[in-house]
């Protein structure tokens, strides 16, 4: 979806020259390269969208797959072999009413890997208009992307020992979102507009 172009566009404007060394991925669910827009965008930029869902799969796996991703899980571990810099969407899928909604389940079970340095939540508004849900063709809109202060992901790991998937992802997916979430309109807060940090 438009979310993907934005944010790459983005970081390739905003990122220090010692930051655009390390490639690019986003960790994302159904594979679409067979769209013509979805298709585009990954060739354009050198695949950088790294799907965890193939379109042959069953509705079990995608039911799993909106649970607990372990396939993401699986697909995040072998990027991080590599230096690199990782694009993930906490909620696990695109919110159709275009506000916050509550983290998916093992959403946040990465930030128990020590590989993880810095997080930089990202406040992105727009591409909502420029790309609705459903739709083909891109239509002309401002889109806005925010680049909140960076967090060290160490500070996510401490009294996470003995702590349930979805005790965690509520609580540490949940920290990241309410940042989003304050850089963002009242109408786009979702669960978190009474919350915003």
């Amino acid at each position: 979806h438009a979310d993907h172009v934005t944010i790459i566009k983005a970081l390739g404007e905003n990122l220090p020259p010692e930051g655009r060394k390390y490639p690019v991925y986003i960790v994302a669910g159904m594979k679409v390269d067979k769209e013509e827009i979805s298709g585009r965008f990954n060739r354009a930029y050198s695949h950088p969208v790294v799907w965890t869902l193939e379109e042959e799969d069953g509705e079990e796996a995608r039911f799993r797959a909106h649970v607990i991703n372990r396939r993401a899980s699986k697909v995040i571990d072998e990027l991080l072999k590599e230096p690199c810099i990782l694009v993930l969407y906490l909620e696990g899928s695109r919110s159709r009413t275009g506000r916050l909604h509550l983290p998916a389940l093992g959403s946040a079970s990465w930030l128990l890997d020590k590989r993880f340095g810095l997080i930089a939540p990202v406040a992105i508004t727009g591409t909502e208009k420029m790309l609705p849900p459903g739709e083909q063709k891109p239509n002309h809109a401002n889109i806005n992307v925010e680049f909140c202060e960076t967090l060290k992901a160490e500070e996510f790991r401490q009294g996470t020992s003995g702590v349930s998937h979805k005790e965690r992802d509520q609580y540490y997916g949940g920290k990241i979102l309410r940042i989003i979430a304050s850089r963002l309109p009242a109408d786009r807060r979702g669960i978190y507009g009474s919350q915003a940090v």
